[in-house]
This record gives C-alpha cells, structure tokens and sequence, in this order.
C-alpha cells in the first residue's frame, strides 16, 4: 500500500476519484463532468452542427459529429488503477487539458519521469494557481508555474512545431 497522501489515505483518495470520473466525459472541448453547466459551456465552443469550433480544418459532411470522444478506457475499481499507477514506468501528457499540474505532482511525488505538453490553462478551473504573485491566466505562466514545483528537477524545452509546443519534464537523473 502506498503511504498517505496529505494525510489520507491513497485509496480512499482513489475511491473518490473513480467516482467523480465516471461522471467525466472526454471532449474535443476538454473534460465534461455530470454538471449541465460544464456541458454547456463546451456545447458553446461548437457550431450550428456540433462541430467544435476550434478545429480548423475541414471535415466531411458525410461523417457524423459529436463532442464526445469516444473509446476512451475506463477503469471499474481502485484495485485496477493503482496497478496502474504504481506500475508505470512514465507519464506522458500531450496537450492534457486539466491533467497537467496532476501529471507533473504525480511525477515528483514518485519520483516517475514525465513529460507534459500544457495546452489550455483553465483559469476558472484552478482559481488558485498563481506564480511570481500573480495568478496563472496565460500559457507562459502555466509553463513557469509547473517548472516552479521544482525548478532543479523539473526542465522545459520548446518542441519544434507551432502553437503550444513546451514541454516540461522530469530531468533524467531525478528519475
């Protein structure tokens, strides 16, 4: 069994977590919990056919549309995801949405190498994230936030492609 974690223990953590996730549906627009409102506010990023709006590229018209990504893997017990979790070797999160300060504490808490691509900075989301004073409303600051965690262990480097290409990562020998 894992130690505590904050003074709680792990699965009870995990119990409550397995919950609140099978309420969570993976979206072009992010993750949607069991709330209407969540779900309407990603409903809005769509157009008048229900394609997310910040896709640019065309689709064909033939090809049915929803919000919802489908084949997402699901986990039934606590037993199942802590396997999962004390058994992976790395943690990987490309464009993660909300996972991304979650994949970069698991990563320093276990000692596990990670890398982690941030996307959106969900500042409504995480009200109290600030860096430097000031609270996190933009991507460069979402990035130092996370490198903040732990700026001997953690690293960043720019990947070579346009939009939101930093990666943050645990350097290979605190791994």
């Amino acid at each position: 069994n894992d130690p505590l974690v904050d003074g709680i223990d792990l699965d009870t953590i995990l119990e409550k977590e397995l919950e609140h996730a099978k309420s969570t549906e993976w979206t072009f627009k992010g993750l949607t919990y069991g709330g209407h409102e969540e779900q309407e506010a990603a409903a809005e990023a769509t157009d008048e056919e229900g394609r997310p709006t910040h896709f640019e590229e065309e689709q064909d018209d033939t090809t049915p549309h929803s919000n919802v990504i489908e084949d997402v893997p699901s986990f039934e017990t606590v037993a199942e995801i802590a396997h999962i979790l004390q058994e992976c070797s790395c943690v990987v999160g490309m464009h993660p949405d909300q996972a991304a300060e979650a994949i970069v504490d698991f990563g320093l808490r276990r000692s596990v190498p990670f890398a982690v691509v941030p996307c959106c900075v969900y500042s409504k989301q995480f009200p109290k994230r600030a860096h430097g004073g000031r609270s996190v409303t933009t991507y460069d600051q979402l990035c130092a936030y996370l490198r903040a965690k732990d700026p001997e262990r953690i690293g960043v480097l720019e990947l070579p492609f346009e939009g939101k290409n930093k990666v943050i990562y645990l350097k290979p020998e605190f791994a």
